[in-house]
């Protein structure tokens, strides 16, 4: 998966917006990146994270894991 990440990192920076917005499209336009990372828009702005901790999720309520943060 590393390996995707460095190639993806140099493409972005020399591919058309066409291209990216086509790549997006092929997609599903997703919102998160395979890590569970927010997408920024097109404008450059970054979603609004409506997560909730897992520390903070009560014991009678259900949820749906959506990233695990690698320790640092």
């Amino acid at each position: 998966m590393d390996e995707v990440h460095d190639e993806a990192e140099r493409l972005e920076h020399v591919i058309s917006e066409d291209f990216e917005a086509r790549i997006a499209a092929a997609l599903g336009h997703p919102s998160r990146d395979p890590h569970g990372e927010l997408i920024p828009t097109p404008d450059l702005q970054m979603p609004h994270d409506d997560t909730t901790p897992l520390s903070a999720l009560r014991p009678d309520r259900t949820a749906i894991i959506q990233r695990v943060k690698p320790k640092t």
